[in-house]
């Protein structure tokens, strides 16, 4: 055994025990070559346009969450601009009121 009491095959190359870079095949014939050169190139292309799909949908998708989000917004905004012109009539109209001026006139003392 050794000290750190892993033990290593000795019929096992460093190659062979991990996954290293593949070796070229020695492909001689252009029209091989360029037959698997095709088809990697399709492969890839299909996966490109797989991956860009969706991506194209996630965007959409996104972008409509983000409409609706956008909708509800606008209308919380409108609600409490409503709200507001609501709450300043209210105060306006309490403006002369004896009440108000009763606590104005509390308010000194504090």
């Amino acid at each position: 055994p050794s000290p750190s009491g892993v033990e290593l095959s000795k019929n096992t190359s460093p190659a062979a025990a991990g996954g290293g870079r593949r070796r070229r095949s020695a492909i001689t014939d252009p029209e091989e070559r360029r037959r698997r050169f095709l088809e990697r190139n399709r492969a890839a292309a299909s996966r490109c346009r797989q991956k860009r799909k969706l991506w194209v949908m996630d965007l959409e998708r996104r972008a409509e969450d983000l409409a609706h989000t956008n909708v509800e917004l606008q209308k919380e905004v409108t609600d409490l601009r409503g709200e507001l012109a609501h709450l300043k009539q209210l105060l306006l109209a309490h403006k002369d009121c004896p009440v108000t001026a009763l606590q104005k006139e509390a308010q000194v003392f504090l």
